[in-house]
């Protein structure tokens, strides 16, 4: 069973490592503060659409609309697989534990 999908995103920069995960669910503050361990989170409720940021130690940034099934990851380009490798591993802990009420 697959947790996520995951899809590279066409970028104009050469060097840009840029995902687009997507869920079953919508993305809710319960599943992103989840990341709160694990990196910085941040809220801007007052958008039009409210939106987030997450951001890693490594320079990782999620980036997504909340209530939406997915949001987009922007690896550094000079550590993009390692940086990805991380960030899945965190994120089907969270998927899991979230889709199991954990």
């Amino acid at each position: 069973m697959n947790l996520y999908e995951i899809m590279k995103v066409e970028n104009c920069m050469s060097k840009s490592s840029v995902y687009q995960y997507r869920f079953s669910f919508r993305l809710t503050e319960e599943f992103i503060n989840r990341f709160e361990t694990s990196a910085e989170v941040k809220y801007h409720r007052n958008f039009p659409k409210p939106s987030f940021n997450i951001t890693f130690a490594d320079g990782t940034r999620i980036v997504g609309v909340l209530r939406d099934v997915s949001f987009k990851a922007y690896f550094p380009p000079e550590t993009a697989e390692p940086s990805k490798n991380s960030f899945e591993s965190v994120l089907t802990e969270n998927v899991s534990s979230y889709e199991t009420g954990e």
